[in-house]
């Protein structure tokens, strides 16, 4: 289950004593290098222990937990993964510059749908390279799958990532899902530019820090992009799924105390 205490700075004591009163394991203490701010703390994680009464629920559980210690704790949520997530049927095309009509609408032909684009309906990403390509900006990606480090139009962008379902830095390989989409958005972010290979990226001299996650670990790659500094993170995650307090309190604490108080946006 993920907590989140009142008190930003709760002494190690504080947090055994929470976990022996309701038989839970500490799972994660937030890196103390972490910025402290306001009346709350980072997302700690717990887990019912193995041993004692199996019977236990998580949900009566963490409702105990609220209800009995509501002075300490601002929440105590189980983890709530979603339902299997929709398979939708996509079909491929092109990857090449001239078909990247959100970057630049000409009105050219959208294979294979048969339908053109409409002229300069489009995210103005041309006239924003006059400014600015990504220099110095690091974009975490939190997502699901694997990232290819030899990938030949992104891999070379990657920095610094980690697995946070194996718990390990190597993101070629997960036990979570077999797929790639982490790394088809890190692609739409920062996929090199000026390369004759493949597409380009919106912000194509950007780095990637590249996050292996699902739900239940989210709030450690938010605590984790905020130890990196990084200027940008990336979530897309559909619209399916539960609202979850202590992901939304790491967001905000990532926004208002990230990068020495400049603050991290996060793009869902």
């Amino acid at each position: 289950m993920n907590v989140v205490f009142r008190d930003p700075y709760p002494v190690r004591s504080e947090v055994e004593a929470l976990a022996d009163e309701y038989g839970l394991d500490i799972v994660h203490v937030p890196d103390s290098n972490l910025p402290k701010g306001g009346d709350r703390s980072w997302t700690y994680q717990f887990s019912l222990m193995q041993s004692g009464c199996p019977a236990r629920s998580v949900f009566e559980t963490a409702r105990a937990m609220y209800e009995n210690d509501s002075l300490l704790l601002r929440t105590a949520e189980p983890w709530l993964e979603p339902a299997a997530e929709p398979q939708l049927s996509v079909a491929t095309s092109d990857p090449y510059y001239s078909n990247q009509w959100h970057i630049n609408n000409t009105g050219q032909c959208l294979a294979p749908s048969g339908n053109s684009g409409l002229l300069d309906a489009d995210a103005d990403i041309e006239e924003a390279w006059a400014y600015a390509t990504g220099q110095n900006i690091k974009v975490a990606v939190i997502d699901k799958g694997y990232y290819e480090s030899n990938h030949p139009d992104i891999g070379s962008q990657y920095v610094n990532g980690y697995d946070f379902i194996d718990g390990d830095s190597d993101v070629t390989v997960t036990a979570g899902p077999q797929i790639a989409h982490g790394q088809a958005c890190a692609g739409l972010i920062a996929a090199k530019g000026n390369n004759q290979l493949g597409a380009v990226g919106v912000a194509y001299n950007a780095k990637i820090v590249p996050y292996i996650t699902w739900f239940g670990s989210a709030s450690l790659a938010f605590q984790q992009a905020t130890l990196e500094a990084v200027h940008v993170i990336n979530c897309s995650w559909g619209y399916y799924g539960n609202y979850n307090t202590a992901i939304a309190t790491d967001i905000a604490l990532a926004r208002d105390l990230g990068r020495g108080g400049l603050g991290i946006l996060t793009v869902a």
